[in-house]
């Protein structure tokens, strides 16, 4: 090519550059909107099979429009999972969410009092929770809830903070709902470790509503992250049992209040239908 040429490609490389640039940042915008819409539908569709009214539900419009109206509330039932900067809090918002329910993560009274459930889950150190529990006035709301008659589930650490008192950090005043001590796993076994973590089977009384749903009650295997049990008063209605060095009680229940030491959300199916006859009355 002659020397003209040259200078003419030269002189419009810049310009097809910007273009490009342009018409890929344009593109890429698009595609990020497309996909946001995209998921936000997918959620959707897949949140209104989950629950009863399944795709006649208009819940699914409400959150594709993201307006929220009235109009398009399913009148699904409310679940405030209490917020003490526990962990594993997050997995069981999902869980319940998966189940077609609505689950709000709270330390909020009012949005406490007006929840259909109430689910008090967590993993953590009894003193450190207590602490929090207390400056959020979250023992007060448990207790207004349970007094209520409304139906309310303690999970993990949040079955053993319902109990009067807890042996870990030294020992640790509990919010008393239940009578009864927390106490440590102090085991003969050399290969059995503490804490205790996995699966384990778990019995459940005859005719406990929790286990409804389950095809057994007996040796359905459960997950366990704890170095600690609860030890109940006798007063207090024993609903699950398992072993680990010894037999210990990991369910408890008090008229419309429901406990487990084991992780429903974290227990596949058989969590799953543990948190559905919850959530259904049980």
């Amino acid at each position: 090519p002659d020397e003209n040429s040259i200078v003419q490609h030269l002189d419009w490389q810049p310009v097809a550059v910007t273009v490009l640039w342009l018409n890929s940042r344009v593109l890429r915008s698009a595609f990020r909107v497309v996909c946001h819409r995209a998921n936000l539908l997918g959620r959707a569709i897949g949140d209104a099979i989950a629950q009863p009214g399944g795709l006649n539900c208009t819940a699914w419009r409400a959150e594709w429009c993201g307006k929220g109206c009235e109009t398009c509330d399913d009148g699904r039932m409310a679940v405030a999972i209490l917020d003490y900067n526990a962990g594993n809090v997050t997995s069981v918002a999902h869980a319940v969410r998966r189940l077609g329910f609505d689950a709000e993560i709270t330390f909020d009274h009012e949005v406490i009092r007006s929840a259909d459930h109430v689910i008090f889950p967590g993993v953590g150190a009894a003193a450190t929770c207590m602490a929090v529990v207390r400056e959020r006035g979250l023992d007060v709301a448990l207790r207004e809830a349970v007094d209520a008659g409304k139906p309310v589930f303690g999970i993990c650490v949040g079955m053993q903070l319902l109990f009067d008192h807890s042996e870990e950090d030294g020992g640790v005043d509990c919010i008393g709902l239940l009578p009864g001590r927390v106490r440590r796993f102090e085991l003969d076994d050399p290969t059995l470790k503490v804490p205790h973590m996995g699966w384990n089977p778990v019995s459940f009384a005859e005719g406990e509503p929790i286990a409804s749903e389950l095809a057994t009650a007996t040796d359905t295997a459960c997950y366990f992250v704890h170095s600690y049990y609860c030890d109940p008063d006798p007063s207090v209605e024993v609903i699950a049992t398992t072993d680990h060095g010894h037999p210990f009680c990991v369910g408890v229940r008090k008229d419309n209040l429901v406990a487990l030491q084991c992780h429903p959300e974290k227990s596949g199916p058989v969590g799953m239908s543990i948190l559905s006859s919850f959530l259904k009355g049980a």
